[in-house]
């Protein structure tokens, strides 16, 4: 409670016991409070206290006019948690209370037509009639802008109105309306600018999706990366990976830090900063919680194969098509209705000496190698608090098991978290933070080349001989087999991390924070590969698709401390407020890991790698770490919260530097003017409610992609030498210098520039954000360039740079229809582009440019395509060019001439002449993502409730290299190009015809902007929907409960894509072929007690 409250309340307190009171006591009584009004409405305060108005009417408090009605009620907020503190005022009168710590109150009114107004500071305000009623259940709703709400900013923590930078905040609400087995599912398209791409498909438990903000800041690795701090520990890696090691039902909210607010985490803040706030207790009574959730998972979009009878189709028009008559299709001609119609024999002869047979039948084996998996999640919460002490503790489990058909495929996760907090004395307290996590996740050895194999078989393939061996078919090998019998894969992790922190306050407005961390991850892992024959349909053996057996285990352990010293200062004097921070950091990591492995084992049947022989295996170890140590401090001001400035500095040393370029500065400066306060806006007619811009610019550091020693010559340890008697040698490791150093390797650096725009409109119905940043990042870390007869690895230099312009846009509508009906709607909007400005690489080639000076990432350069020969004309005329395939056809593709010399040129860039140094090839875009969107829809009707997320790319360019035939006799194709090649039937078609040659494909397929080749996989997915109930409290607190809501919701249920086929945008074939993403169908239940 706040002075202002608490000097209300005295007043409101002693004015309820007043009978007889002179005019002249209450004349002075009533100047007090209204000083504090005064002094309330310049902090923003006014919807929370009694205006001074009120209090003119002296004869409205006669003490024969004394309220006689006792009203009595709680207070909670949408969630059902209790509210502590709520103001609740008689209309017009000075009478009030506040709610005690339960969100309970007890008032006197004066009479029924009494009207009482409920306010808390970051709610919406409630107005009702008491009427005859004695009892009231009152729930607020948060306030959409949310100025008094606290945000963590990185070692401290400000309302939101105090805020200078770009910081967007996810709330655990919106968390909680995506049910997902990680926080990446939930984070994907909910802030603006974060980047997430999925990296694995639907492979349970191992995905580690690709995560980058605002775009690219380096030019190694992943680049930057984002920092990940949870409850104020920075995390030892910059992938994102912390975030799937945390249980998603634990976190309260999630704050991104884009600009130079994240200076103050320094070196390894470059890529943004994303801060993590696990739940506490919220009731001053124990409040129980259980979750529970059963998901239907079911394989989502993928592509198909052609069947058999289009398979031949493609292969004998090919055929035809190069006039070849022969070949070892001809064959298959007199089968080939019977195998469209299912009137073929069920075995004919093969094609090729190593398939005398091939089965009629056609199987989808992208559709039998998957299945519907059951998935289960629960989850359980218990929390409250008192006047002194805090905590929060739960338990969780996930059931995850894979799609997969064949073999072991599962993924399981216990979590346990316990928080708690207490004060020792009025200026001491105390908190720790454990948290606890087991996972095992078990995967067939051979899981890989089964999605591999399941997308490039034949459908002629069988799933198994007739006496039920594992099939082979030529060079394929069975799918089944690969999943089913090659062995398994079984990690178990063991995470742990306690945290102990203790608080001081010696004087008003100061606080020093300590804080120490310990987090070790264990990785223990077991396989065995087994020898595993395959059988042609005659159950012949034909080929083995492992011919010695082996097992393995390893060990890894990661040991992550970290220490906290931190000094927060927080004053006020009178319109002037002031914040520091002083602070230091150490933190440490160390790895070790050792494997061993062992060939011909004696038996499968026992597996372990104890049964191989000594010769066959030697043991590995991996020892190495770093360790960071920092200064950091910051100062804030503002007047009135009207004019707002923020400086941070921080000074890192890392070791992965030699001592000269060990530390580096980073430093962030920013400001904010609400406009919303100026005389000139703020009047009460004003439509606008707030109005705030931003500015900022500061330098932060990445040393992400540096190796730990590339300042030191490094001996590395690989093969083996044989000594001493040939019968019996001795085995002895080779020794040698792998890579030269890099002494004057220092930090890459980031120069950011934000200027933003907060606006809340219509009595903030209309919330949202605009930010342009620019980014400019110098000494990028790129590889110097040796002759080739040095012999071993080159290190990265400083010496590149390149810079980043984008913007961001986020709205929300809230809004209601009387008072039962209720929606919101909100969006997001943001792209971002870039340029290399310097770098040794300074000619584009054909195809993709990761890097090329003067250009985006990921540039594509080729021909420009002029469309498909249609006659002989046509085509006399392309092959008299130079460059050209003198086999072209009527029906292949045609490029053009851009410079006009009579030649296609396709490794040189067109420079606009026709000179020498001209040649045909032309920028055709880039393949990074663009226009990133998304948009909400939420509906609440009594105790029902409805939310909508839908997630999307405007512009992300990819080239297919796919092609009908693949230029192979032997390749089946996809099933959404049979049909769509040119024939003379068919001259509208997307693709060129079909050929079995390499080099009239290579001609028709080569790099260009031909619109089946450059594909524009824009999308939008609806990535979550959720209708669900909350039970009335007349019929919870029947059955003892505080809240009871069950719900459905599904994931990735609807797709719109700009792909042929049945593509998964998110992963298109240009990307590989993995496992498809599922779709999910969930029912959950939520209880608290």
């Amino acid at each position: 409670m706040n002075q202002i409250s608490k000097n209300r309340l005295q007043v409101l307190k002693l004015l309820a016991k007043l009978r007889y009171v002179s005019k002249v006591q209450l004349s002075l009584l009533c100047i007090g409070l209204y000083v504090n009004v005064a002094n309330a409405h310049d902090n923003g305060l006014e919807s929370s206290i009694i205006y001074g108005s009120n209090l003119t009417s002296l004869d409205s408090i006669d003490g024969a006019k004394m309220p006689q009605q006792v009203i009595n009620g709680v207070v909670k907020d949408e969630q059902g948690m209790p509210l502590a503190g709520a103001n609740i005022v008689e209309k017009g009168t000075s009478n009030g209370t506040q709610t005690d710590f339960d969100g309970n109150f007890s008032i006197n009114v004066s009479n029924a037509d009494a009207i009482l107004v409920v306010s808390y500071i970051g709610f919406n305000a409630k107005e009702f009639s008491v009427e005859n009623k004695a009892s009231f259940n009152i729930v607020l709703e948060e306030n959409a802008a949310g100025l008094d709400e606290v945000v963590v900013v990185g070692y401290a923590s400000k309302t939101k109105g105090e805020l200078t930078g770009s910081v967007f905040k996810l709330e655990n609400e919106q968390l909680a309306s995506r049910p997902q087995t990680n926080v990446f599912e939930s984070l994907q398209g909910a802030i603006p600018g974060l980047q997430i791409v999925n990296g694995g498909g639907g492979k349970v438990g191992t995905d580690v999706p690709f995560i980058r903000l605002r775009g690219i800041s380096s030019t190694t690795g992943d680049g930057a990366g984002i920092l990940v701090v949870i409850d104020g520990i920075v995390q030892p890696e910059n992938d994102g990976g912390a975030l799937n090691q945390i249980n998603p039902d634990d976190i309260e909210n999630i704050t991104v830090l884009k600009d130079a607010q994240a200076a103050i985490y320094g070196a390894r803040a470059a890529g943004g900063v994303l801060l993590v706030t696990t739940k506490r207790g919220t009731s001053s009574k124990p409040v129980i919680e259980y979750s529970s959730n059963v998901s239907v998972n079911v394989v989502g979009d993928h592509p198909n194969r052609v069947n058999l009878g289009q398979h031949f189709d493609m292969h004998l028009e090919a055929h035809a098509n190069d006039g070849i008559q022969n070949h070892f299709y001809s064959y298959i001609t007199p089968y080939l209705e019977g195998i469209k119609n299912g009137t073929a024999p069920a075995i004919i002869p093969g094609p090729f000496t190593d398939t005398p047979y091939m089965s009629t039948n056609s199987t989808d084996w992208v559709g039998y190698m998957y299945q519907t998996a059951i998935m289960t999640k629960h989850q359980l919460n218990v929390s409250g608090k008192s006047e002194n002490s805090n905590y929060y503790a739960s338990i969780g489990y996930l059931d995850q098991p894979g799609n997969f058909r064949f073999g072991e495929n599962t993924n399981k996760r216990y979590f346990s978290r316990v928080k708690y907090s207490f004060d020792i004395t009025d200026k001491l307290s105390m908190s720790t933070n454990l948290a606890f996590e087991r996972q095992n996740i078990i995967l067939p050895l051979g899981y890989d080349s089964a999605v591999a194999n399941s997308f490039s078989v034949w459908p002629s393939h069988l799933v198994s001989t007739p006496n039920g061996n594992y099939a082979n078919f030529g060079g394929f090998q069975s799918p089944i087999a690969h999943a089913e019998a090659l062995g398994d894969d079984n990690s178990e992790f063991y995470r742990q991390n306690l945290q102990a922190a203790i608080d001081w306050k010696p004087v008003s407005g100061l606080t020093v924070h300590g804080d120490i961390s310990t987090n070790v991850d264990s990785n223990k892992k077991f396989y065995q590969r087994n020898i595993v024959q395959l059988y042609d349909w005659d159950d012949e053996p034909r080929q083995k698709i492992s011919t010695v057996n082996s097992a393995g285990a390893s060990h890894a352990q990661t040991e992550h401390d970290v220490v906290n010293l931190t000094a927060n200062y927080s004053g006020s004097f009178g319109d002037h407020s002031v914040t520091g921070l002083l602070g230091g950091a150490h933190e440490e990591l160390r790895y070790e890991a050792f494997s061993v492995a062992r060939k011909n084992l004696i038996t499968e049947e026992l597996p372990s790698f104890a049964q191989g022989r000594d010769e066959d295996g030697l043991p590995t170890e991996v020892k190495n770490g770093w360790v960071i140590n920092s200064y950091f401090a910051s100062l804030g001001y503002n007047y009135k919260r009207k004019y707002l400035l923020e400086g941070n500095f921080r000074r890192d040393g890392s070791s992965r530097f030699a001592a000269d370029y060990r530390w580096g500065n980073f430093w962030g400066v920013s400001g904010a003017w609400v406009l919303s306060e100026e005389n000139f806006i703020s009047s009460k007619d004003s439509f606008i409610s707030n109005l705030k811009l931003r500015l900022s610019n500061g330098s932060l550091g990445n040393q992400n992609n540096v190796g730990l020693f590339d300042f030191l010559p490094r001996v590395a340890l690989d093969g083996v030498y044989l000594f001493g008697n040939p019968d019996e040698p001795v085995r002895t490791n080779s020794a040698f210098i792998n890579s030269l150093s890099s002494p004057a390797t220092t930090w890459e650096t980031v120069k950011i520039s934000n200027v933003g725009l907060d606006f809340s409109l219509f009595d903030y119905r209309l919330n949202g954000t605009f930010d342009y940043f620019i980014k400019d990042i110098s000494d990028l870390l790129i590889t110097e360039e040796f002759p080739s007869v040095i012999g071993i690895s080159t290190p990265l230099v400083n010496g590149g740079s390149l810079k980043v312009k984008g913007w961001e846009l986020a709205l929300n509508w809230n809004g209601s229809i009387g008072d039962d009906f209720k929606y919101r709607v909100s969006g997001t909007l943001s792209d971002d582009s870039n340029e290399i400005t310097n770098l040794d690489n300074k000619i584009p080639a054909d195809g993709v440019n990761t890097f090329v000076e003067g250009y985006n990432t990921n540039s594509a350069f080729g021909l420009l395509y002029d469309g498909i020969i249609e006659n002989q004309e046509d085509l006399d005329q392309y092959i008299a060019l130079e460059g050209t395939p003198n086999n072209l056809r009527i029906g292949d593709a045609k490029f053009k001439d851009l410079d006009g010399d009579g030649e296609i040129e396709p490794g040189k860039l067109y420079t606009g002449t026709n000179d020498a140094e001209s040649g045909d090839m032309s920028l055709i875009g880039d393949t990074e993502q663009h226009l990133a969107y998304s948009f909400t829809l939420g509906l609440n009707y009594k105790g029902f409730d409805f939310s909508t997320f839908f997630q999307g790319i405007g512009k992300w360019n990819i080239i297919d290299s796919d092609k009908p035939t693949n230029s192979a006799w032997w390749a089946p194709s996809w099933a959404h190009l049979y049909g769509k090649t040119w024939t003379p039937e068919n001259t509208d078609a997307l693709h060129p015809r079909l050929t079995t040659n390499g080099t009239i494909d290579g001609n028709n397929y080569r790099n260009s902007n031909a619109p089946y080749k450059w594909i524009n996989n824009k999308y939008l997915r609806l990535k979550n929907v959720q209708i669900g109930y909350t039970f009335p409290n007349v019929t919870t607190e029947k059955i003892g409960m505080e809240n009871l809501r069950i719900y459905f919701s599904g994931s990735n249920l609807l797709t719109f894509s700009n792909l042929e086929g049945n593509q998964d945008p998110e992963y298109p074939i240009a990307r590989g072929v993995v496992t498809p993403l599922y779709k999910s169908y969930s029912l959950g239940l939520n209880i608290s007690l």
